[in-house]
């Protein structure tokens, strides 16, 4: 009924669409979670572009909708806004030399919290600078959505995180007028994926950024590391090729980790040996088939019977009839 190779077939085919199914749904995960961070950015930004036309100048009223906004999200880290020269409201240069401010009065400033959990705004001096300014930078030059590369930074109170930022661009009318960043901490994900360790912990799981750094992995050690693996297997499609961390033959699966209108996606994938996969779907393959065996035998068992009860019985208990259909057989 079944050869061997048939078997063999069969138990990648159920591999693949189980890996499939694992990848997609942790990716999705990952995927909402860093999408909140754009969507808190976005909301911010909408509500801080209606204060102008409904009359609030004052740049207070910025401060205070960052503040409230990360309150509502304890676990963001620093949020920043960085509007365009006098895009807010024309009046750059009354602030420029006072405290707290830019020396030429524009207005980008972060939010965060000290060591008793206090709001502080601080002056965003380092916007323009290639590097620390991408949440800046590409967002501006790009218009569009932007994951940020992930990087380890002190946080107050709590050491050493770390944090990818989700920035957007606010764009009225076909003009940018700012950009909002929001700073995730990566250490629930990463915790997740740690955690992720498909068939037996013989497999591993690992979240890559655009430019082929080691969000998170199931070896916490390879954080921020390169990925070593080959950059073309990445895709929607699951693949089976030779595997330098495994060092054997390995199915990979991925999922594209996208937010907003970003075109840079990240990728969450998992990788498994194919020793142990088809090993594990063998047993069950088999299963299924001794499975399908005993149910063809006990429908066939139940024909009989019924058989047994509903035909022979009454042809037996008329022995002209019985004859009659011997002889037209014969």
């Amino acid at each position: 009924m079944f050869n061997q190779l048939d078997i063999v077939q069969r138990a990648k085919m159920l591999a693949v669409n189980n890996l499939k199914l694992i990848t997609n749904a942790a990716g999705l995960q990952i995927q909402g979670e860093l999408s909140r961070g754009l969507d808190v950015a976005q909301t911010l930004g909408q509500n801080v572009a209606a204060l102008p036309a409904a009359g609030i100048k004052a740049r207070k009223a910025i401060d205070t909708l960052m503040e409230y906004t990360l309150s509502k999200n304890p676990d963001f880290v620093p949020m920043t806004i960085v509007f365009e020269p006098n895009a807010y409201n024309r009046r750059d240069a009354e602030f420029a030399g006072k405290p707290s401010q830019l020396p030429y009065g524009r207005y980008a400033s972060y939010v965060d919290r000290d060591s008793r959990g206090e709001f502080r705004m601080n002056a965003a001096p380092n916007f323009m600078l290639p590097g620390d300014g991408d949440f800046y930078q590409i967002p501006k030059n790009t218009c569009k959505d932007v994951l940020i590369e992930p990087y380890k930074a002190p946080y107050e109170g709590v050491g050493m995180v770390w944090i990818t930022s989700v920035a957007t661009p606010v764009i009225i009318d076909n003009n940018l007028i700012a950009t909002i960043n929001s700073d995730l901490s990566l250490n629930s994900i990463q915790k997740r994926i740690r955690q992720l360790k498909p068939f037996n912990e013989t497999g591993y799981s690992v979240l890559i950024s655009s430019d082929g750094t080691i969000v998170a992995s199931s070896d916490k050690d390879n954080a921020s590391k390169k990925w070593t693996g080959n950059n073309a297997l990445k895709g929607p499609a699951v693949s089976e090729h030779y595997d330098p961390v495994l060092k054997e033959n390995a199915i990979y699966a991925w999922y594209p980790v996208l937010i907003g209108n970003s075109d840079k996606p990240w990728y969450f994938g998992i990788i498994v040996p194919v020793s142990k996969v088809t090993k594990a779907e063998n047993h069950e393959l088999y299963l299924a088939i001794g499975l399908m065996l005993l149910s063809i035998i006990l429908v066939y068992t139940v024909l009989c019977v019924l058989f047994s009860r509903k035909v022979l019985r009454p042809l037996e208990e008329e022995p002209l009839d019985t004859a009659t259909i011997a002889l037209s057989f014969a």
